[in-house]
C-alpha cells in the first residue's frame, strides 16, 4: 500500500517532467498552463502527449526535439496565445 507521500510524489513527477521540457523549449510553464486552460486544443493534446511519453520512458530531450521538429508553432504559446500549426509555404 502506498503512503500519501509516495502518491503525492508519483503525481508530481509528470508535472516536473513537463516543466523540464518547457524549460528546454524556452516556454514559461504558466504560459503553457494558461494556454491549456484557456484554449485547450493543440496545447491540451501536447500536454497529454508529454505525460504519455513520460510513462513510456522517453527523455526530456527526445520529447523536446520531437516537438521542435513538429508542425506546431511554439512562438504563439510563448506569448500566451493558442498553440497552432505552422503555416506551410
Amino acid at each position: 500500500m502506498k503512503t500519501i507521500l509516495e502518491s503525492t510524489l508519483e503525481g508530481m513527477q509528470p508535472k516536473i517532467f513537463e516543466q523540464e521540457i518547457l524549460k528546454i523549449l524556452s516556454i514559461q510553464p504558466w504560459h503553457f498552463n494558461s494556454c491549456v486552460n484557456k484554449y485547450g486544443g493543440y496545447a491540451l493534446l501536447l500536454k497529454n502527449w508529454i505525460h504519455e511519453c513520460y510513462k513510456e520512458g522517453y527523455t526530456t530531450h527526445e520529447i523536446a526535439q520531437n516537438i521542435r521538429s513538429s508542425p506546431l508553432s511554439l512562438e504563439g504559446i510563448k506569448k500566451g496565445k493558442p498553440l497552432t500549426l505552422k503555416l506551410s509555404a
